[in-house]
């Protein structure tokens, strides 16, 4: 039968979606809530694609276009790198697949685009980069290895499930940081939330980097529900040592946020969370710990994800830019970035200042 690709309008079809997604275990980005999310943080329109055969939804598409003196920015999907790529019913249907990344690619030529950014999955990576490269046609990549740790199916896990994943090196920090005297504790409050933004605002400050601002976790709580999320904290006394956001759909947890205050990072009052959090994912029958995307470049990162026993997944960005994206980037990247900092444009390595 013949796939049809539908466009929804703003609010049309979100049961439909949801339960679409939640049937083939697509990741919370694929939910209505992340795209509500995204609106509230990375505002523009956003475009939702229902692939059909007859009545059957087999898979779909999001992405949000912002405009600019420059012309659009399509994103699938903005901030910080949210996976775009096709959620499918049968990761072997590229009919779908075709039917879907022809649309995004009529919409990015519709607008005429500057740059059209899709970030893939690793599955999809997997399944049909071929197919990815000749419907969108990326005028350049950008790599990413992300990396998931397969849990196993425990009903009760105990400490030494966790401990089984890790290597030898990883198993005496996480020991090392059940004997500091650490309480974990999992917190929805407004103290536990404003401790998690004063300690991932002094973490990312500390490596040089830009801290995510307040009104994202204040969005990131408000439109995702209680049971999608879970904060969990570090305690020596009243002290907050460290805090870790997770969020989860499906059978999938997703490592969102984590922080460590300096002064303690050393006791390892993370690793004692990502443990903790790993137990509450096998309680709750999840079977993927997604650590997300880590550049080439930060060794140390991946080693310690590593340790936790995650395999490395890679996928990339793909980057189709209008015929003077290159060059309209290089002189206007300062103002582009400011008015729009958390929709990818370009590598920056590729750019001239």
């Amino acid at each position: 039968m013949t796939v049809r690709c539908v466009a929804l309008a703003a609010g049309e079809g979100e049961a439909d979606w949801d339960a679409f997604a939640a049937r083939v275990g697509a990741p919370i980005y694929a939910t209505s809530a992340w795209l509500d999310f995204l609106g509230r943080v990375a505002p523009g329109v956003c475009h939702r694609w229902v692939a059909l055969r007859g009545d059957t939804i087999t898979g779909t598409l999001a992405a949000v276009v912002t405009r600019d003196s420059c012309g659009a920015l399509v994103n699938a999907l903005p901030w910080y790198g949210t996976p775009g790529a096709c959620v499918l019913a049968d990761p072997e249907d590229d009919a779908t697949r075709r039917a879907l990344l022809g649309a995004l690619a009529g919409l990015a030529e519709a607008e005429d685009a500057l740059t059209c950014v899709l970030v893939l999955t690793p599955e999809e990576e997997k399944a049909a980069a071929g197919i990815y490269q000749d419907i969108l046609r990326p005028t350049t990549t950008d790599p990413r290895i992300g990396q998931v740790t397969a849990l196993p199916d425990r009903g009760a896990p105990a400490l030494e499930d966790v401990l089984g994943l890790c290597s030898q090196k990883t198993r005496n920090l996480v020991r090392k940081a059940f004997k500091q005297g650490y309480t974990a504790e999992r917190a929805d409050d407004a103290a536990a939330w404003a401790a998690l933004v004063r300690l991932h605002t002094e973490t990312m400050r500390a490596k040089g980097a830009a801290p995510k601002p307040p009104e994202h976790f204040a969005a990131l709580r408000a439109a995702l529900p209680p049971e999608r999320r879970s904060l969990w904290l570090a305690r020596a006394g009243d002290t907050v040592a460290a805090a870790l956001l997770l969020v989860h759909h499906g059978r999938q947890t997703e490592y969102l946020v984590p922080a460590a205050d300096v002064a303690h990072r050393d006791r390892q009052p993370l690793s004692l969370l990502i443990a903790n959090g790993m137990m509450e994912a096998m309680a709750a029958g999840r079977s993927q710990w997604n650590w997300g995307g880590t550049w080439l470049s930060q060794t140390t990162l991946h080693h310690f994800k590593a340790g936790f026993g995650a395999e490395d997944r890679p996928y990339r960005y793909l980057i189709r830019g209008r015929a003077d994206a290159r060059a309209v980037l290089s002189r206007e990247l300062p103002r582009l970035r400011a008015a729009y900092p958390y929709h990818y444009l370009w590598p920056l390595s590729e750019l001239t200042p």
